[in-house]
């Protein structure tokens, strides 16, 4: 799932339609060759989203996105900013269209807050989208499908400056997520500054 949470790949370059909505579209020939590719989702899970900044700000490089998890990894010690619990509940309705109720738990001064976003999955005119309505913005993502268990999710948005790159991996009681984001002044052209990473679990598959 597109994430709702801290700051915020063939499409990346491109702009994101952000007229898409999270009403169930028409089915259309293009969509079969992603049927099922939620499914796996279905179900209850919990985890943490950590995000990371680096202290050093940007760095004169380009990640490269098939070495994510191996430059993140060897980088992020001492780069922790912030986490967040995560709750989310995801249902099918159709081999293209999933349902999703996301909560994030955020913990400052001994006070938790829980906010609430609804969104969807969903495949239209060939293309995946995640589409997610928090209380103070829509979140739109394109997607594409890195191998059969991995969805790479990205945003390219001008103004203000919202470009994401997330590689989410799911197995049958696990997903974990990699991604980058440039945000405000910061420059495409040099490596991110802000990083994240998470792992949830599955804690119930009723819904499948």
């Amino acid at each position: 799932m597109c994430l709702t949470v801290g700051f915020l790949a063939a499409h990346c370059s491109r702009q994101v339609n952000l007229d898409q909505d999270m009403s169930e579209p028409s089915f259309v020939e293009l969509d079969t060759v992603y049927k099922n590719v939620f499914l796996p989702l279905d179900g209850i899970w919990q985890g943490t989203f950590y995000i990371y900044t680096n202290p050093k700000g940007q760095q004169n490089d380009k990640v490269k996105g098939e070495d994510l998890e191996t430059y993140f990894t060897s980088s992020r010690d001492g780069w922790l900013q912030d986490s967040v619990q995560v709750r989310q509940v995801y249902e099918s309705t159709s081999p293209y269209f999933q349902k999703v109720t996301i909560t994030d738990s955020y913990t400052e001064n001994g006070n938790t807050t829980h906010v609430t976003a609804m969104g969807v999955n969903k495949v239209q005119q060939g293309l995946m989208w995640c589409v997610v309505q928090k209380p103070d913005e829509k979140i739109v993502h394109l997607g594409k499908l890195d191998d059969e268990h991995t969805i790479i999710w990205s945003r390219n948005v001008d103004d203000p400056l919202r470009k994401e790159y997330f590689k989410e991996t799911v197995s049958s009681d696990s997903y974990e997520i990699w991604g980058y984001g440039y945000y405000g002044e910061d420059k495409t052209h040099l490596l991110p500054k802000t990083w994240f990473s998470a792992k949830y679990h599955r804690i119930s598959d009723y819904l499948r």
